[in-house]
Parts: structure tokens; sequence; C-alpha cells
């Protein structure tokens, strides 16, 4: 049981605005304790997180919650048919047409891709995440890596191997159906409700995976100015983690325009 399904609702509120997102406001607080509470992950153990940046369709800082790596493992484990993780590994170019996968890296430059695979019990194979550095490295507005992709390049793509092969492999556990608000208020709060689940639900209707793999190989081509317009725009803070409707969309047309 999350620590936030047996903390008294004020409590819990405050304890999250303290220690994880001072600026959020008391729906946003409130959503994401019913979030951790309905999927039993704690942010304290690193396994869900409340991110807040400004998004320009509603002109203020928005705070959505983000599974992290370590959260989508602890799923699968409940899950009871997770049969092993191999990887990560890494790899430069390819040489003479083959991939070299390396359990260390340790070049100077940033790997060309990392794979981790996903056993489950029941599968012939399993579930392959295989992120390429080109296509998932996350830089800021001003065309630089950010902190940690520069500090930890392969520690930070091997993380989004891992994630995509969760993903592929316990679909429903770690993409769930949209999470209800534990209340129903009424009036200026009921729209503000309206407007935070609007924001932070998690979409039965999202993309597949294979649409939002063409829609992140469109984003790729992009160039960096346009890329990082385009993710700003989207609100997409992690690249790998599950994108709007209309971005995918938005990033198929103009993949499909070029």
């Amino acid at each position: 049981m999350s620590e936030l399904a047996v903390a008294r609702p004020a409590l819990a509120i405050d304890v999250l605005r303290e220690q994880l997102a001072p600026e959020a406001t008391d729906i946003e607080l409130a959503y994401f304790a019913a979030v951790c509470q309905r999927l039993d992950l704690s942010p304290w153990a690193d396994q869900i997180v409340l991110v807040g940046r400004h998004d320009r369709r509603v002109g203020r800082k928005v705070h959505r919650h983000q599974i992290t790596v370590a959260g989508r493992r602890a799923l699968a484990v409940r899950t009871g048919k997770l049969a092993g993780i191999e990887g990560p590994v890494w790899c430069g170019p390819r040489e003479r047409g083959e991939l070299v996968w390396r359990e260390v890296w340790d070049d100077d430059e940033p790997p060309y891709c990392a794979r981790v695979l996903v056993h489950v019990q029941g599968w012939v194979k399993p579930a392959n995440g295989t992120a390429k550095w080109t296509e998932f490295a996350q830089f800021d507005s001003g065309g630089a890596l950010l902190p940690l992709w520069a500090r930890m390049p392969s520690h930070m793509l091997g993380k989004v191997a891992e994630s995509m092969a969760l993903r592929r492999a316990f679909p429903d556990v770690i993409d769930p159906a949209v999470v209800e608000f534990p209340a129903t208020p009424v009036g200026d709060d009921r729209a503000e409700l309206d407007e935070a689940h609007a924001h932070n639900a998690i979409d039965d209707g999202a993309p597949g995976e294979g649409d939002l793999t063409d829609a992140r190989r469109a984003v790729s081509r992009l160039a960096g100015d346009e890329r990082r317009q385009f993710l700003d725009d989207w609100h997409i803070d992690d690249f790998n983690g599950p994108w709007p409707v209309e971005a995918v969309a938005d990033a198929l047309s103009r993949g499909g325009a070029r």
C-alpha cells in the first residue's frame, strides 16, 4: 500500500507540496496522490515523479506525473510474469554491417544505441527496447545536452531502452487506464479539476507503440530548433514517455510532409 493511501488527505498534500512540488496546485497534488494510490507507487522511492513546466496552451505552469523506470520495473515485478531483465548493453556505429554490443560503455563519445531485453514468462522471444542516441538524447532550448545526458550519456540512454522494453512487455500495467479523482468538487473547483484531469489523465485512447515510434522518428529528423520547439509546444519532457494524441498526429504529419 502506498504511503499516500494511509496518510490524511490534507497531510498528504502538504507533504507532497513541501518535498516534491512547491508550486503545484491543490488539485494537481490531489490528483498526483490519487495516481500514487491507484498505482501503489511511491514518489519517495523514485517510482513516480511530479514534473512542472510552463504550458503555453494554458499560460501557466502545469504539473504532470511521470512513472520512472524504477516504477515501471516495480509494476512489471508485481505481475508475477517478469522472468528477467537483460542489459542494458551499448554499441557504437556499425562495423562492417554488424553492431558490436558492450556491457560497459567507456568511450568518450556517447553510444550509438542502447538495448535492453525484458523476458516474460510464456513468451518465445523477449521484449526488445533499443534506443538510438540521435532519437532520444534530450537537449535544452539552446541546443545543449541536458545536464544528466551530458554527464551520464550511457546511463540515460540505457534507462530509455529499459523503459521501452518494459512498456512493450507489460503495456496493461505500464500504461494503465484513466485514474479518477477521489472527490467531485463543484463550481470553480470543478472547472479546475476538469482542466487538471484533461492535462494529467492517462488516455485510454492513446496512440499505439507503432505510431509513437514513427512519431519519434519523425521528430528526430527535424532540425534542432524545430525539434526543440515541437517538444516545448507539446510539453513533452520525457521523449520516451506517453505523448498526447494530437502531438503524435502532428509529428506524423510533419514526417509525412518530408
